[in-house]
C-alpha cells in the first residue's frame, strides 16, 4: 500500500510538472519592411491566435507606420517605430525599420540657412567647384555621374538642386522622394513632395533634354 501510495504521487507530480503553462508570444520583435508594404503581426497563447478583440494595437510613430485593429502595419515613409500589443494582462512589443529600396541614391544635406563651411562640413561627395554663392559637387547615382548644387544668399543656404541626366531613373527617384516625402501634390510636369514638417518641398522636373532636376527649397 505504501509503495501504491508513493507511485501515485510520483506520477502526481510529473503529470503537474509536464502541463506547462501556454506562454503569451508576438510572431515578431523585430521586422525591416519598405515604405509601400505591410506585414501582419499575430498574438497567440501557446499555439493558438488570440482574437483581436481582446488586443489593442498600437504605433509609437504612425508617420513612420500605422497598424490596424487586425494587427496589420502599413509602412508610410522611413524611419522607426515600435509596435505594440495591450492585452488586459500585459504589453507586447515589436521594433519596426521602414528602409530605403535603394542605398546608391543619398540625401543632400538639407540643413537650410546653414553656411557653408557647415554644408562643406557634412557634404560626403566630391566638391568639384565653388564659388561665392555656391558649392558644386559630383554626385552618382547607381555607377554614373550626376551633379548636385547648393546655393547660398547672404552666406545662408536656400536651395540646392539635383540634376540627373538620365530619364530612365524616373521610377527610381520618384521611389527615392516617395519614401521619404509622403505627401506629394502635381503641379503641371513637377511633383512636389513635401516633408511631414513641412520645411521644405522637393521638386521632381523633366526637362526638355529629358534630364530630371530634384530642387529643394526652404519655405
Amino acid at each position: 500500500m505504501k509503495k501504491l501510495t508513493i507511485l501515485f504521487i510520483s506520477f502526481a507530480v510529473v503529470s503537474c510538472i509536464g502541463e506547462e503553462e501556454p506562454v503569451t508570444t508576438l510572431s515578431d520583435t523585430k521586422i525591416e519592411l519598405n515604405h509601400d508594404g505591410k506585414h501582419q503581426f499575430v498574438l497567440t497563447y501557446g499555439t493558438m491566435p488570440i482574437d483581436n478583440t481582446r488586443i489593442i494595437w498600437k504605433s509609437r510613430d504612425e508617420k513612420v507606420g500605422t497598424i490596424d485593429v487586425s494587427g496589420t502595419f502599413h509602412a508610410r515613409k522611413l524611419g522607426k517605430s515600435v509596435v505594440s500589443a495591450y492585452t488586459k494582462d500585459a504589453i507586447y512589443q515589436a521594433d519596426v525599420e521602414v528602409v530605403t529600396y535603394d542605398r546608391s541614391i543619398q540625401d543632400p544635406v538639407l540643413d537650410f540657412y546653414a553656411t557653408k563651411a557647415a554644408i562643406k562640413a557634412k557634404e560626403k561627395r566630391v566638391l568639384h567647384k565653388e564659388s561665392s554663392e555656391t558649392l558644386h559637387y559630383s554626385n552618382g547615382i547607381k555607377g554614373l555621374p550626376c551633379s548636385l548644387m547648393y546655393y547660398f544668399e547672404n552666406g545662408k543656404m536656400i536651395k540646392c538642386m539635383v540634376t540627373i541626366p538620365y530619364s530612365i531613373f524616373r521610377n527610381d527617384v520618384e521611389r527615392f522622394l516617395k519614401e521619404r516625402y509622403p505627401v506629394m501634390v502635381k503641379n503641371g510636369n513637377t511633383e512636389v513632395y513635401y516633408p511631414d514638417e513641412q520645411l521644405f518641398t522637393a521638386s521632381l522636373t523633366q526637362t526638355q533634354d529629358e534630364d530630371l532636376t530634384i530642387i529643394y527649397s526652404a519655405k
